[in-house]
């Protein structure tokens, strides 16, 4: 790119160069002028999105974090097993384990209460004798675990979501859709598959590649909300940066500029410069 890109420009540019192009979204108006001073840096702590209802607290995360470190996809907590799959966006898909069946030898027992078909007791023993970790049967996803001598066969229920990348709405009345689990785990499937859009609460929604992240969009391809892994914060918190100068921001780091020029809605263009620090960006006017 030989100069920066105003943001709408850039967003129609990423667009049609999808394979399944969107129509160039509309940006609201944060109506806002004068300069801006920021920092940006990576986020480096996961974000968790649990299932309502859930206890995954920080005994569970340490849990989780460690497992990780371990390189092992189960974890124990209070006796209970949890069991996690990685999305190829560095973000996780975590679940509980309930023990429905045990395997020793050849022979399958029901665990508790559990029913077990004939049909479902096929699926298991096809299951164990392939090595397969995980099935799907009848809706319900299953994982296959190790125990000591006995291999335990347990319904996995979502529990949450982990990720470095967060959300920002451009209407805080938005905050409550971004924050539901189901809409961060139908985008995050979206992600996964290469999707241009998903559909939460018979809403459809579009997704659009940027520099740094993704754009969230309406069916009207009104912009919604940016999802990234880097955060640009003001000196003062109690300040607001417009989503959009944010996005040049991360556009810049992304491509290793030097500056960049910043339009605000009142057409009054700005060029910006970023310092590289040890952890992070510093980003301030050009003086003069």
């Amino acid at each position: 790119m030989k100069k920066t890109l105003l943001f709408i420009l850039l967003l129609t540019f990423l667009a049609g160069c999808t394979s399944n192009s969107v129509e160039t979204p509309v940006v609201p108006d944060e109506s806002q002028s004068g300069s801006y001073r920021a920092s940006a840096f990576p986020s480096k702590e996961l974000i968790y999105t649990l299932k309502d209802g859930v206890d995954f607290g920080q005994s569970h995360r340490d849990a989780f974090l460690a497992a990780i470190s371990k390189n092992h996809q189960e974890f124990l907590v209070d006796e209970l097993d949890y069991y996690f799959e990685k999305f190829t966006n560095e973000g996780y898909r975590i679940y509980g384990l309930i023990p429905v069946a045990e395997a020793f030898m050849d022979e399958v027992t029901a665990v508790g209460t559990a029913l077990l078909s004939d049909d479902l007791l096929s699926v298991i023993q096809d299951v164990l004798e392939k090595g397969i970790q995980t099935f799907e049967y009848a809706g319900k996803k299953y994982v296959v675990s190790q125990t000591k001598k006995i291999t335990q066969i347990s319904v996995a229920q979502d529990v949450a979501l982990a990720s470095l990348a967060f959300v920002e709405p451009y209407d805080p009345n938005f905050n409550e859709t971004i924050s539901k689990f189901d809409f961060r785990l139908n985008l995050e499937i979206a992600l996964e598959l290469g999707a241009s859009g998903f559909t939460y609460e018979g809403a459809d929604y579009g997704i659009v590649n940027v520099p740094g992240g993704h754009s969230i969009l309406d069916s009207e391809k009104n912009l919604l909300a940016e999802m990234s892994e880097i955060y640009v914060i003001p000196p003062n918190l109690a300040d607001k940066l417009p989503l959009a100068f944010k996005n040049m921001v991360r556009d810049a780091i992304v491509d290793s500029k030097e500056s960049f020029v910043y339009r605000d809605t009142s057409g009054n263009e700005t060029k910006y410069l970023l310092v590289k620090n040890e952890n992070n960006w510093s980003i301030k006017a050009e003086e003069g």
